[in-house]
């Protein structure tokens, strides 16, 4: 199961969508509200997915970004503004494993 976890959040997180052009400059595009959704979705789903191969990185995950989801959120979309060219999941993926490690892939 975790490898199969592994495989997924990888795809989910790192590849192209049918947008393949979808960028960071694309996204803050978006209404704020918007904005807070997505980046919502991916971290829960990166909180979930790490969760199953480490679940001391899960709860790092969650503690980091629901311990105060505007704070985090914010931040989020601070970096994003730094690197517009790139896949706003690229971006989430880097902050998560900024405050909680890389994710192991097992």
């Amino acid at each position: 199961m975790s490898a199969v976890a592994s495989v997924v959040l990888c795809v989910a997180l790192t590849s192209p969508t049918k947008a393949q052009s979808f960028e960071v400059a694309d996204f803050l595009k978006w209404e704020l509200s918007s904005q807070r959704s997505y980046i919502d979705a991916n971290v829960g789903m990166a909180s979930l997915i790490a969760g199953q191969n480490d679940k001391v990185q899960g709860l790092c995950i969650d503690d980091w970004f629901y311990g105060d989801t505007d704070v985090a959120t914010s931040e989020v979309i601070e970096i994003m503004k730094r690197f517009k060219e790139h896949h706003p999941r690229a971006v989430i993926l880097a902050v998560v494993e900024k405050h909680c490690g890389k994710i192991a892939l097992r």
